[in-house]
């Protein structure tokens, strides 16, 4: 995968985490399982604190750590 593809699916990632949880915590409506949801979140998790990139929160910008 490249630096992009890793950008790209943090971000789905997180922007999906995000309607899923107003799905379940706002509308009391949840459309995905418990289940699910934890993969998706323990997904974000290794890629946004994986131990090749640096991730810099206010640009979004991965840069690749030689």
């Amino acid at each position: 995968f490249s630096i992009m593809d890793i950008q790209k699916r943090i971000i789905e990632l997180a922007e999906l985490l995000t309607r899923y949880s107003e799905e379940y915590y706002v509308n009391d409506a949840p459309t995905i399982s418990d289940v699910e949801y934890d993969l998706l979140y323990k997904e974000l998790i290794l890629k946004f604190f994986s131990p090749n990139f640096t991730i810099w929160e206010s640009t979004c910008v991965l840069k690749e750590i030689p």
